[in-house]
């Protein structure tokens, strides 16, 4: 009874472990280097006044007025495929720039078109794995590129943008 008993629960615990997601990569150093995003162009923006989506610019009827408020949208992470080797996202992968679109651009910066001129950068984004304790070394620099290109967008958006 007590093999038995014994077997199942190292079984069970064998499962267990052996559930844990194994993602692929490589050191942040052998990444392939991406072009760095460049604010003072709107393709570097998904979202400024006077480039607005279609999937949203259909939520609201104002759609050339600017507003009294500016609001600074910064999506979270998409990125999380175990088999993407990639630290960060290429902003301009036709892929990646959708995925930004039709997830939080369309069903959470949407929420503030009609309350403010909404500004959403694309940015390098960090892959999910950098919350990893195995990666953290390779994670903390994916994270600092990630930071790095929302900082530039936003003292741009500062410095350009904001009338206040």
């Amino acid at each position: 009874m007590f093999k038995r008993n014994f077997f199942k629960i190292y079984v069970l615990l064998w499962f267990i472990t052996g559930c844990k997601i194994s993602y692929k990569t490589y050191e942040f150093e052998k990444a392939p280097e991406i072009i760095k995003p460049d604010y003072s162009k709107s393709e570097s923006w998904a979202v400024i006044p006077g480039k607005i989506p279609n999937l949203i610019s259909d939520f609201y009827e104002k759609k050339n007025e600017m507003k009294d408020a500016d609001v600074f949208y910064i999506y979270p992470t998409l990125i999380d495929g175990k088999d993407l080797k990639a630290w960060n996202s290429d902003i301009w992968d036709r892929h990646i720039r959708n995925d930004v679109l039709n997830r939080p651009v369309k069903y959470q910066a949407s929420a503030w078109i009609e309350s403010g001129n909404l500004y959403v950068p694309y940015y390098r984004q960090a892959h999910l794995r950098v919350f990893n304790k195995k990666f953290e070394a390779d994670g903390k620099k994916a994270l600092d590129l990630a930071y790095n290109d929302l900082r530039d967008a936003f003292i741009y958006f500062i410095d350009n943008y904001n009338n206040w």
